[in-house]
């Protein structure tokens, strides 16, 4: 074998692993996104779903409420939930509530729960998503007493390299025991 044919023989095999590996890395870069769009859908789903069914659950919206010692404001991204109490057998205690606030804090979207004494729920605090970019809930009265409806609008957002990953999700959620 000439030197010639040596040359071309170790550019043809570079140009090969070079394409190997490029397609290797592209793949690579695919199911990291892939990998980080579930986790992000699922996270979303799991937390609409959560506060659909408490906003469902509920009696009433709360304007203004102390959770577990702290201060809570219904508004734009704070919703406070009175929801029914119930027992170890899920079966409504009556005439006993615990409250629920959901809030933004950070990237992160917390529940923060206060059970009354005789309720089987467990109080403090929980995080629901940590991929919270936006949450907005919108109210169908301006007397929190009146409200009826929810509407949740959930944008989770999610950086992978240099793309970066979102989720919308949106639904108008009836307080079922109003």
């Amino acid at each position: 074998m000439s030197l010639a044919d040596t040359l071309v023989a170790i550019f043809i095999f570079t140009l090969i692993m070079g394409m190997l590996i490029g397609v290797y890395l592209t793949y690579n870069d695919v199911f990291k996104i892939q990998i980080a769009y579930n986790e992000l859908n699922s996270s979303s789903t799991i937390a609409f779903d959560r506060m659909s069914k408490n906003i469902r659950a509920a009696i009433n919206v709360v304007e203004v409420h102390t959770i577990n010692s702290t201060e809570y404001t219904t508004d734009y991204d704070t919703l406070i939930l009175e929801i029914p109490s119930v027992d170890n057998n899920q079966d409504m205690i009556p005439d006993t509530f615990d409250y629920l606030v959901y809030y933004k804090n950070g990237a992160f979207l917390k529940a923060n729960l206060e059970a009354d004494a005789s309720s089987s729920r467990n109080s403090g605090i929980k995080t629901i998503t940590s991929f919270v970019d936006t949450i907005i809930f919108n109210y169908n009265n301006t007397d929190y007493s009146q409200i009826s409806k929810v509407e949740i609008i959930l944008k989770n957002t999610k950086t992978v390299g240099k793309k970066q990953l979102q989720i919308i999700m949106q639904s108008s959620v009836e307080l079922r025991n109003k």
